[in-house]
């Protein structure tokens, strides 16, 4: 809802930004999603810039941008393409399991006798007592979307990052907060409302999946 209001009244103002967001400022954006490494890694810094190292690998793979090089496709035209953001994700999600699923003898699924149905009430809330938390997100959300090529990964990273510092329980972010979960949805929703700016306004894309 807070991606299309911005949607509705300030397209043209907003437009006027993503014009002029230009290659400095695509430089300065990707140093800033690399920063927030420091943020989001908090108690194991190394990890976070080896993970972060390893996704900037992966990133090299298939033709470049600048030149149209083609680089460590080792001869293999499926390799082109690069390494796809959803896939490459799911892919790496699924090591640590296979590693904890091979090293732990015992049964891994605990089945919950208690059925809980549908949590609606307490999703409403977790959402009313995160109000400001909400909007925070929503609005990071949107002004990251009007970004040409920023999109939902961005406005989540930014969003989670500003909600931990902004809770007086940051410590437990990580660990199971909802607000932690809040927050990057949020963010991550209202990319499709901002998104639609500077597609619709300019003809520029904003957020990858409106190219």
């Amino acid at each position: 809802m807070v991606g299309v209001l911005a949607l509705l009244t300030l397209a043209p103002l907003l437009a006027q930004v993503a014009l002029s967001f230009g290659p400095v400022e695509h430089f300065w954006l990707a140093i800033f999603g690399l920063t927030l490494i420091s943020a989001l890694s908090e108690g194991s810094t190394l990890k976070g810039f080896m993970g972060a190292g390893f996704g900037l690998l992966l990133s090299t793979v298939g033709v470049a941008v600048v030149g149209g090089d083609i680089r460590y496709t080792f001869g293999s035209q499926v390799l082109l393409g690069g390494s796809e953001t959803v896939s490459a994700l799911i892919g790496l999600y699924c090591i640590p399991v296979l590693i904890d699923l091979v090293a732990t003898p015992e049964a891994h699924l605990k089945v919950d006798e208690e059925q809980r149905g549908i949590r609606l009430r307490e999703g409403l809330v977790h959402a009313w007592l995160g109000k400001l938390n909400l909007l925070r997100s929503a609005s990071i959300g949107t002004m990251v979307a009007i970004l040409p090529g920023a999109g939902g990964s961005i406005a989540s990273l930014v969003s989670y990052s500003e909600a931990r510092r902004a809770s007086r329980d940051s410590a437990s972010f990580g660990k199971g907060n909802p607000q932690g979960v809040l927050a990057t949805e949020a963010a991550n929703n209202a990319t499709v409302g901002g998104g639609f700016i500077p597609t619709l306004v300019l003809g520029i894309p904003g957020p990858p999946p409106m190219r």
